[in-house]
């Protein structure tokens, strides 16, 4: 199918990301609002009110109202052959571009019904970088459910559903050295993402997690990178780190979500150690199956994806080295919370 006559909408994956590994996972987008029933039977915008205010009588009428046209839009405006952009919080500086192939649809997930809608995600790792300013603010809107309003954004979104790039930017990465993605984020933690996953690449993600943990109390010890058995860093409580919760800690940074196999690898790695605790740290996020394992070992074992980075990040910035805040330099501002997917 062409460009012509599709629509473009972007669908965010939960306020933290929840939803993107599943919808990822199963080719499908799913919606937060767990508390609004099942919409199969409304056909209006006044009968998806009415779930709403049923699904959330305590709110007010404003947020109802809001909530509804997006139920509403999700679940009767898009239509097959649409194009759905979804900014990955779990995977910073990726955009996943699919193309709508159902109809609203009830799927039962974790033992829990959810709102979705199966998808081709053709372009499930789009770089920002290949995405113009104008058209990546676009889609980093704070709805849950929206329309891109850049110019030409239904042509442009369907193209870098076929190529993986915007038409606006050039193939030719020396034209992309003015790009500025901090400055084309709506959002600023989508910014300020963006920025810790280019500031640290590679190992320098684990020199960030070690000065988080020193931060934290601990004395941390970053690996030499050559037969670590997948440690990257260790760290412990007392003057020396010999104290309890010792943690050994891995650190991938790549674009694919972390499996189950791996998070094990790093729980038997807790022995070979001395180690008490493992904390595994994905810049990508982890598949369900993965977070199944973390689950069964919560005791002894922590996921974190980026935005768990940049939540320590931020409650530890005033301890962190001087070095690392010259790289992500922050000022806290205080924002009226967006509660529309809440």
């Amino acid at each position: 199918m062409s460009g012509q006559g599709r629509q473009a909408w972007t669908v965010r994956g939960g306020a933290k990301g929840e939803c993107e590994a599943d919808s990822l996972e199963r080719s499908i987008v799913l919606l937060g609002f767990n508390d609004i029933p099942d919409l199969s039977p409304a056909a209006s915008r006044e009968a998806i009110k009415e779930l709403v205010r049923f699904g959330r009588p305590s709110h007010n009428e404003h947020h109802r109202n809001n909530v509804s046209s997006q139920l509403f839009a999700f679940k009767c405006r898009m239509a097959v052959g649409d194009i759905v952009a979804m900014p990955l919080k779990s995977i910073p500086g990726f955009v996943a571009v699919g193309q709508v192939r159902s109809k609203y649809q009830r799927i039962e997930i974790d033992d829990e019904e959810r709102h979705a809608r199966l998808i081709e995600w053709r372009q499930p790792h789009v770089d920002r970088s290949k995405i113009a300013p104008d058209l990546l603010a676009s889609i980093d809107a704070r709805q849950t459910v929206s329309q891109p309003r850049a110019e030409d954004s239904n042509q442009r979104l369907a193209a870098i559903y076929e190529n993986g790039i915007d038409p606006q930017v050039s193939a030719d990465a020396s034209d992309l050295d003015d790009v500025d993605v901090y400055a084309a984020a709506q959002d600023p933690e989508e910014a300020i993402l963006d920025r810790l996953r280019t500031q640290f690449p590679g190992r320098q993600m684990e020199r960030l997690v070690a000065a988080i943990l020193e931060a934290e109390g601990y004395v941390a010890l970053q690996s030499s990178g050559s037969a670590d058995q997948g440690v990257d860093v260790l760290a412990g409580h007392g003057p020396m780190g010999f104290d309890p919760p010792r943690i050994c800690v891995q650190v991938k940074n790549t674009a694919s979500p972390i499996d189950a196999a791996t998070v094990q690898q790093l729980h038997g790695a807790m022995t070979q150690f001395g180690a008490d605790q493992a904390l595994f740290v994905s810049w990508s996020g982890y598949t369900s199956a993965a977070e199944s394992e973390a689950r069964r070992n919560f005791f002894t074992m922590r996921l974190w994806k980026a935005t768990d980075v940049l939540d320590a990040v931020c409650r530890n910035y005033d301890r962190l080295p001087e070095e690392i805040r010259a790289e992500i330099p922050l000022k806290q501002v205080w924002t009226l919370v967006q509660d529309d997917d809440l």
